[in-house]
């Protein structure tokens, strides 16, 4: 066995915290923000970022997702949103992707837009479900179970 002060643990240990702040590297540059656990703690990095989730209750009849991008004229929902990732939510299963990478999808794809919400004051895109599924981009669907 190694010892914690011998020089093979020392070399060992500066590679493997070289490692841990490469992928808390990866991380951060996808929008989390990474703590580094310190001593012997049961876990090496914590991940924290902010995440808007929407739920699309009329997705799966219509066959789009609305995606607001204005309010009252002005630039709203994703155009706006602090957000890192979205989770949009049709029936059972989440679309969850980068939000920078669905801002970009939604409005350089031709979706139709029309007024939307309580009074028609918020814009949105009406991006086709499968479109969002396929899509290429870095996303991921995943099956919920959502309680009651």
């Amino acid at each position: 066995m190694i010892r914690p002060d011998s020089p093979e643990w020392v070399a060992a240990k500066a590679e493997g915290d070289r490692a841990e702040i490469a992928v808390a590297r990866w991380f951060k540059s996808r929008g989390f923000d990474p703590y580094q656990s310190v001593d012997d703690a049961a876990i090496d990095l914590l991940l924290q970022c902010f995440v808007e989730v929407k739920h699309d209750r009329k997705a799966l009849q219509t066959g789009n997702v609305a995606i607001e991008t204005h309010y009252r004229r002005q630039p709203s929902g994703l155009l706006t949103s602090p957000a890192q990732w979205w989770a949009i939510v049709i029936g059972s299963e989440a679309v969850i992707c980068e939000t920078p990478r669905l801002r970009e999808f939604v409005l350089s794809g031709d979706f139709r837009e029309c007024p939307a919400g309580d009074g028609k004051l918020a814009t949105v895109r009406l991006v086709p479900l499968e479109n969002l599924k396929g899509w290429a981009g870095p996303n991921r669907v995943i099956a919920l179970e959502l309680g009651e």
